[in-house]
């Protein structure tokens, strides 16, 4: 069993999915419907967003900070399309109902031991945590505190219409209320804070070794335009039974007349997020020296991947198209995918 914590600290978190669930508030709220709670000890701030007006996914999903709203942005931006590289790359905690089949065995056991019953076909609460790079899993004691008080706050604005009328006069004005609290004589008191909705955007420090760059640069121009392109691999690896499992990503330049894949690189998150991407640009110009020529242009589709490759497409004078899909790369990803699921048939993330 991986470090699952105490069952009793566990018992809040059930009573208040069973509120959450009986006020079925995806019948009402859509997913853009967003808000925030500030926790009044670690003053994280989490934004709330309802699952399951569509009837297909029921969950409460908390996205952890800047990083998690505006993963969450940038999600509802694209396009409309499953994107699973962006969404398993946003931090954020999750109180989902899924059917049993859906739990691992440590869930089952917790919700026997609090002494609930069976609750149907679609009503078992399942908590995880999405860590960029890695597999849902299990949350921490810090978590489980934390996801305790914002869903505490998400049933007072769920029940309190005012509230939820705030909700989207907010967005409508690019704002987003946000639920906190200060300690008068012992005891928190809560109340409604309106703050811009848009996080600051992160700047990330890209190191670019200068020898590889000139490397690079003195390779011959070439008119051929490349598509780059980061997708994770949703097949998870798990190195020992207990441990959490993580995903592999890989990076492609594949040829855009020809639609061949030119380069590709298999890398992992062991080294922290931030440190996973601001290494990326120099996983490319790697994989540009092993094709052997500079392109005139490169095409990227994801905002991030743009703004991390802009320093060494400046300095290599090659040209930024930026597009909205790659059916071909997409094409390729599914195929590995079904490749590798035929090979090793899938299990569960916690086996």
């Amino acid at each position: 069993m991986p470090n699952v914590v105490s069952v009793s600290r566990w018992r809040p978190l059930y009573e208040l999915a069973q509120q959450i669930e009986e006020l079925k508030p995806w019948r009402e709220m859509v997913e853009t419907e967003i808000f925030a709670v500030q926790d009044p000890e670690s003053k994280k701030i989490g934004t709330v967003s309802i699952m399951g007006n569509i009837g297909q996914h029921y969950a409460i999903a908390v996205y952890l900070g800047h990083e998690g709203l505006r993963g969450f942005i940038d999600l509802q931006s694209a396009e409309n399309q499953p994107n699973p590289t962006l969404f398993m790359s946003i931090p954020h905690l999750q109180l989902s109902f899924e059917k049993r089949s859906e739990l691992d065995e440590n869930d089952i056991f917790i919700f026997r031991e609090l002494g609930y019953k069976s609750p149907g076909a679609r009503g078992w609460p399942l908590f995880r945590s999405f860590r960029p790079g890695f597999a849902p899993w299990f949350l921490e004691n810090d978590e489980i505190s934390f996801l305790k008080t914002v869903l505490e706050q998400t049933i007072i604005v769920l029940k309190d219409l005012s509230l939820r009328n705030q909700v989207g006069l907010c967005l409508d004005e690019e704002k987003i209320l946000t639920r906190k609290a200060k300690r008068i004589k012992g005891d928190y008191h809560w109340t409604s804070e309106i703050r811009p909705l848009y996080p600051p955007d992160k700047e990330y420090v890209v190191h670019i070794d200068a020898e590889l760059m000139e490397q690079v640069r003195a390779l011959p121009a070439a008119p051929k335009q490349l598509s780059l392109d980061l997708q994770i691999l949703l097949n998870p690896i798990q190195e020992k039974k207990g441990k959490q499992p993580y995903f592999a990503y890989l990076l492609i330049l594949m040829d855009e007349e020809s639609e061949l894949i030119l380069h590709q690189e298999m890398l992992t998150v062991a080294r922290g997020w931030d440190d996973f991407l601001t290494e990326l640009p120099a996983t490319t110009l790697k994989g540009i020296q092993a094709i052997g020529y500079r392109p005139e242009a490169l095409l990227i589709r994801y905002e991030t991947l743009a703004d991390l490759h802009a320093p060494i497409i400046k300095e290599l004078k090659i040209k930024l198209i930026n597009v909205d899909e790659m059916p071909a790369i997409d094409g390729f990803i599914q195929g590995l995918y079904d490749f590798t699921r035929k090979q090793n048939p899938p299990h569960h993330f916690f086996s």
